[in-house]
């Protein structure tokens, strides 16, 4: 199983889980590329590109750092998610993601965490 997980676009248009579900043998894991995709669960609301929400996930055992946008794909609610295992920061989800995608990170910005 996996302890990094990325949701989005990654170099085109179109949303998928990478690495991809089936290499994971987990249900919930299994399922979440069809729930992270503009999930307001995980997104703060209204969408406003860069910004982003951390979540912890207590069913997947994971944090989720979600946020609205992607230089690939331009069109509205467009969003990207990293996870990782256990309950994480902000700061160490994004060391985590920079680590499992070291060529995707550096074409993300890190999203400004909105206020509640």
């Amino acid at each position: 199983m996996a302890d990094v997980y990325f949701f989005g676009c990654n170099e085109q248009s179109g949303h998928y889980l990478h690495p991809r579900r089936y290499e994971d043998n987990n249900p919930h894991i299994q399922q979440l590329e069809n729930q992270l995709d503009g999930n307001l669960l995980v997104l703060p609301w209204p969408e406003k590109r860069g910004t982003g929400a951390l979540t912890y996930l207590p069913v997947l055992g994971m944090t989720c750092l979600s946020w609205w946008g992607s230089p690939w794909d331009t069109r509205g609610a467009v969003n990207n998610s990293v996870l990782v295992r256990g309950q994480c920061t902000a700061d160490e989800v994004w060391a985590a993601f920079e680590k499992a995608f070291p060529r995707l990170a550096p074409q993300l910005q890190r999203p400004t965490l909105a206020s509640v």
